[in-house]
């Protein structure tokens, strides 16, 4: 396969970019990598037996409400400024989510200290040290507005996250991330309340602390305009379910445990067998050939659709000689269209969209840019194609 896709590679027409070549080959390893895209829809679809336990919305809170919150929570406790282009929150919190533990044993900077551990302890009694430090985590103010979030009916991400208008030099590859290690912590951090909870007998409130976190984590998974935020979101579901089964053990609720670990389990092999459409094993161009449906599958995770976006913008101009030199035909601009109205639900999600078809440079290029020009630092065709290739005979 190596020699075929070498000679369509090198029959490629060059094609001018911004994109340095770092963000090439983390465009290949992304994509065509065993761990990136290609199994990130099997780790939403893996947490979906804990999608019961979600909370069901209530419309008390607006859109804009709702993300604001979510970019507070992020920043709970840290000090200083955010990322050029990015909000600042519209609330600070002082203290962190997770305080100093008073016993250096306690591996309180990992998830299963909040997810086994603590649990394991609350089986035999929680020591009075270990029921002060949950006292001192659950204190925080800012878990107000975790169970807030938990139970909101729609969000607006994009808007309340990023500075709008976006720049025009502005591509995809150059959009900052969220630091959502914030909401990870918040997450942990609220499974210790629950944890109390537990410890005091307050069963049923305890019970909807975790539930809150499997909220929390759903709403992320499924609204986030990034893959990054969705497989965070899979993560923070997956955590509030292993303490869901902890929690439900404790409370003697024997059978409840065992069928809901069950159906994990059976989800998990559910998608071992599932193949979401796109493959590194077949080449390149059998993958580029089916993005297009894949991104407008509403079945697809929302955060993969819209970075499967970008990626087919970035490398749409090698794909096709046509539209090499011509630009996109009806074909493409009737695709842009459907997917726009699938995927675009808050007007600044609207100049996101728009962003990802920047493509690999904020300006359209000429008809002799596309066809002709290569200069010093920038990426080809060729290259990126051959970046494709390198990555598909690693794996």
């Amino acid at each position: 396969m190596g020699a075929v896709v070498a000679a369509a590679v090198v029959a490629m027409v060059p094609y001018v970019t911004l994109m340095p070549v770092s963000s090439v080959n983390l465009l290949a390893a992304g994509v065509m990598g065993g761990g990136g895209y290609v199994t990130a829809q099997g780790r939403v679809a893996e947490v979906e037996p804990y999608r019961l336990f979600a909370l069901a919305p209530e419309p008390y809170m607006t859109a804009q409400d709702a993300g604001e919150t979510l970019n507070t929570l992020v920043h709970v406790g840290r000090a200083g400024g955010v990322a050029n282009s990015m909000l600042d929150p519209v609330r600070t919190y002082d203290a962190g989510w997770i305080p100093a533990a008073p016993v250096p044993e306690w591996p309180t900077d990992m998830t299963p200290f909040w997810t086994d551990s603590i649990w394991a302890a609350l089986a035999g009694g929680l020591s009075p040290q270990m029921a002060e430090y949950l006292g001192e985590v659950a204190a925080n103010p800012a878990h107000a507005e975790f169970a807030l979030l938990a139970r909101v009916s729609d969000i607006d991400i994009v808007g309340t996250r990023y500075e709008l208008p976006f720049a025009d030099d502005m591509v995809f590859w150059s959009v900052p991330f969220p630091q959502y290690r914030g909401l990870r912590e918040a997450a942990n951090a609220h499974l210790g309340i629950a944890a109390l909870r537990m410890s005091q007998g307050r069963t049923a409130e305890a019970e909807e602390a975790i539930r809150e976190v499997i909220s929390v984590g759903f709403i992320l998974m499924d609204e986030s305009p990034l893959l990054i935020g969705s497989m965070i979101g899979s993560s923070i579901v997956r955590a509030g379910g292993d303490a869901l089964v902890q929690a439900l053990l404790l409370d003697g609720r024997f059978g409840e445990a065992e069928r809901l670990a069950a159906s994990v389990d059976a989800a998990a092999r559910a998608v071992a067998l599932m193949d979401v459409g796109i493959s590194a094993d077949a080449g390149w161009q059998n993958f580029f050939e089916n993005v297009p449906e894949v991104v407008s599958n509403p079945t697809t995770t929302r955060g993969l659709r819209w970075e499967l976006l970008g990626i087919l913008s970035q490398a749409s101009p090698c794909l096709n000689l046509q539209r090499v030199v011509f630009g996109p035909d009806g074909e493409y601009l009737r695709w842009v269209d459907q997917t726009r109205a699938a995927l675009v639900r808050h007007p600044a999600e609207d100049e996101f969209f728009d962003l990802l078809l920047r493509g690999m440079v904020a300006r359209p290029p000429t008809a002799l840019e596309r066809a002709f020009a290569i200069t010093m630092n920038q990426v080809t065709c060729t290259q990126i194609l051959s970046e494709f290739s390198q990555a598909m005979q690693e794996m």
